[in-house]
């Protein structure tokens, strides 16, 4: 879910007690946690997109007189919701009207011009190996080294799990962001979404692929890349079939956990190497 949203619906819910901010970021309860500096994807009417800390402030102090509300926001160096904007937003994070014309779909990034924002799809499959824990330590681990940007966090809760997590990634190189949507149920992919899939985790299996709109797994590996993630000194027979397979395999130690972070950076490593090649082709 992006800052926006979650705002909007925490807004809804009459939960605004439960954004905490803690440094520099908002915790959303026990559900989110993004980064104040986050650009939402309100544009004001000035032409720039509000960051969260501004669109949390406003909500939180929305019924303070507007000149009032303006000296306290620069007091705190807290650029503040315009006059203009004030209504009208205000009203859509109260869900009393379902959209806003202010709200942009894509999302600049700021390096030097605005380049928009590429959403891409990772397919994750549940897996006895652990794959489920393997990929949220690959996520919390991206955002204590600081070498990926990453505006949603989804903390463990009870319940059903989310059936998309996502997850931001800047290009090492030129610094275009890309939103990674991953999701554990490919079923749930509409036809035109399947345009923007490029990575896969798979269990080895044939029938995983059932009802994909491709031949075979040679067609998918030609165009999304595949990973296969196992416990070292697991010797299972799926790992035997990957290795006919054009994927990745990595392997991660049950006892040497310190480990994870060398192969969580090595996906991302090999993932923004084929999106890049995908991008020149």
């Amino acid at each position: 879910m992006d800052p926006l949203s979650a705002l909007r619906d925490f807004t809804i819910r009459d939960e605004l007690d439960k954004i905490v901010r803690v440094g520099d970021e908002f915790q959303f309860g026990s559900d989110y946690v993004f980064p104040c500096s986050a650009e939402t994807a309100y544009r004001s009417k000035p032409g720039n997109l509000c960051t969260l800390e501004t669109l949390v402030y406003y909500v939180k102090n929305h019924h303070i007189k507007h000149m009032e509300y303006l000296r306290n926001a620069l007091t705190q160096k807290i650029p503040p919701v315009t006059l203009p904007d004030r209504k009208p937003l205000l009203v859509y994070l109260q869900g009393k009207v379902p959209q806003n014309p202010r709200i942009s779909d894509a999302l600049p990034v700021d390096v030097g011009e605005n380049r928009p924002e590429e959403r891409l799809i990772g397919i994750g499959a549940p897996c006895s190996c652990g794959l489920d824990e393997a990929r949220q330590r690959m996520e919390s681990q991206q955002r204590k080294d600081g070498l990926v940007a990453k505006n949603v966090k989804v903390k463990k809760k009870k319940g059903p799990k989310p059936d998309c997590v996502t997850v931001q990634k800047k290009f090492s190189l030129d610094r275009v962001v890309a939103a990674y949507d991953v999701r554990d149920k490919p079923s749930t992919l509409k036809a035109e979404d399947w345009d923007r899939v490029v990575a896969v985790f798979v269990l080895g299996k044939e029938s995983q692929f059932k009802d994909w709109p491709f031949k075979d797994h040679v067609e998918i590996f030609n165009i999304i890349i595949g990973f296969f993630m196992h416990f070292e000194d697991d010797r299972v027979e799926s790992a035997k079939i990957v290795k006919l397979w054009i994927v990745r395999i990595i392997s991660i130690s049950k006892n040497k956990r310190h480990q994870d972070r060398a192969a969580a950076l090595e996906v991302w490593d090999m993932l923004e190497e084929f999106v890049r090649s995908q991008l020149h082709t």
